[in-house]
């Protein structure tokens, strides 16, 4: 499932303003473009806030040891 950044915002208690700021300084997992589109995965941020929610240069580093298991 996708979710607009309004929605990735509320599921994650913060506001839109704070969302696109912190996607701006990398601190949220990389979005998914479909055209002009920009969402991320429910599935991904849900993983991310039980991972402490690292900045995303770690939580990338972090995907990449999973997926090379």
């Amino acid at each position: 499932m996708l979710l607009t950044a309004r929605e990735a915002a509320r599921l994650c208690g913060k506001s839109l303003r704070t969302w696109r700021t912190w996607d701006a300084g990398g601190l949220i997992p990389r979005p998914v473009r479909i055209r002009r589109s920009t969402l991320w995965r429910a599935k991904e941020l849900r993983l991310w806030i039980a991972a402490d929610c690292p900045p995303r240069h770690i939580w990338e580093a972090r995907k990449l040891s999973l997926n090379s298991v």
